[in-house]
């Protein structure tokens, strides 16, 4: 089974894997479940690549705290969404789609889901 890959008009991420396979992701995962992110903390190295795959059966869309505007993340914020590679999906991952990202920057990156914002989680970078 293929995933598909979603972009949302006009934006641009980092990191994304065409034509793989759930089997074929590795590394730093969060599955995205109907009832959050699992797991809800990660920690990581700095330049790491964390990767998102929706394996619920609800849209979902990861992006940066604080919602709405998204700009916790250094350089992220949804109104940058189409102009660079930020910590937000900008727009909704459907079922078996991916969203990834490269942290660069050390810190707690706390980060929610867009279309329901009490469903959280946290990657710490080393």
């Amino acid at each position: 089974m293929f995933l598909v890959l979603f972009f949302a008009v006009g934006c641009t991420s980092s990191g994304i894997t065409q034509n793989s396979t759930s089997a074929n992701l590795s590394g730093n995962i969060v599955h995205i479940t109907n009832t959050g992110f699992n797991p809800q903390v990660l920690t990581i190295n700095t330049g790491d690549t964390v990767t998102w795959i929706n394996d619920g059966s609800l849209p979902s869309w990861p992006a940066s705290n604080t919602h709405p505007t998204h700009r916790d993340y250094p350089g992220s914020g949804i109104d940058k969404c189409g102009t660079s590679a930020i910590f937000d999906a900008c727009g909704s991952l459907r079922t078996g789609e991916i969203f990834s990202f490269t942290f660069n920057n050390a810190g707690n990156w706390s980060y929610h889901d867009h279309l329901a914002p009490s469903i959280t989680g946290t990657i710490i970078v080393k």
